[in-house]
């Protein structure tokens, strides 16, 4: 068991400008923003120098399930289940562009070690890589996706599936 000395035994501060349950926060690479996705449908940007609301995107129909940094921290990739994914412009607050894709909630998304082709999975069986353009990479049948991992070096695509495994596929070849 783990000491708990280890653990946070005081609430430090809230962070509040959601409407509804936040389901998904991550922190920029950069470490100087938050992200946070919500039932309420939007995304918000925090600065974590102040914690400050910098942007709130709206724009998603449904919930905003999933929300991926790029490496460069300037842009988030958010995932809904209105069966899209939006990018953002984290510096100047606008959309860029909508992904549609997917046929069912978009349940994940991981960039692809660079700042231009990202990875989305959903519950309709697909697999999409994309370009920040809209542009489908590659497209692929796969089991209902819960989650997405990409390793260090992109080379391995993990999917968790709604029953009891993980697949594994090779990115460097885009073959599935």
């Amino acid at each position: 068991m783990c000491p708990t000395s280890v653990f946070p035994q005081e609430l430090q501060f809230s962070l509040k400008g959601h409407q509804d349950e936040v389901w998904y926060v991550a922190f920029s690479p950069d470490g100087r923003y938050l992200a946070s996705g919500s039932r309420d449908k939007t995304c918000i940007i925090w600065s974590m120098s102040d914690f400050s609301i910098v942007h709130r995107f709206n724009g998603h129909q449904n919930e905003v399930a999933y929300i991926a940094w790029s490496p460069n921290s300037k842009y988030i990739v958010s995932a809904s289940s209105d069966r899209t994914l939006r990018l953002w412009d984290v510096e100047d607050g606008t959309q860029m562009q909508v992904f549609s894709g997917h046929e069912e909630t978009v349940t994940s998304c991981k960039w692809l070690g660079t700042n231009d082709r990202f990875i989305s999975g959903g519950l309709d069986h697909r697999i999409i890589i994309w370009d920040i353009n809209g542009t489908i990479v590659k497209q692929i049948s796969s089991p209902r996706v819960h989650d997405l991992a990409v390793s260090s070096d992109c080379s391995l695509l993990l999917v968790a599936d709604e029953k009891t495994d993980i697949h594994a596929y090779d990115l460097t070849t885009l073959t599935f």
